[in-house]
């Protein structure tokens, strides 16, 4: 079911446009590290995230987001 769910998304024929769906998984992703981090602060702990990981979510979420941009300027013949 969700593996059908992930191919209608990403299908060309999917309303939604996967591109986004993607960033907008990668942003919720990066605020679950982030409510982890206040969590474990308040416990006086260290959250160990490796910086390669998190800076991948964050290129994801910057690429994702940009190329919606740029589709949609490139589509809008009034700029």
């Amino acid at each position: 079911m969700i593996k059908n769910f992930i191919w209608h998304l990403l299908s060309d024929k999917s309303p939604l446009n996967g591109g986004i769906a993607i960033g907008v998984g990668a942003f919720l992703m990066m605020c679950v590290f982030a409510v982890s981090d206040i969590g474990t602060g308040l416990f006086q702990k260290d959250l160990v995230v490796s910086d390669t990981i998190y800076h991948s979510f964050v290129a994801i979420v910057f690429a994702a987001f940009f190329k919606s941009l740029y589709e949609n300027i490139k589509g809008n013949k009034n700029l």
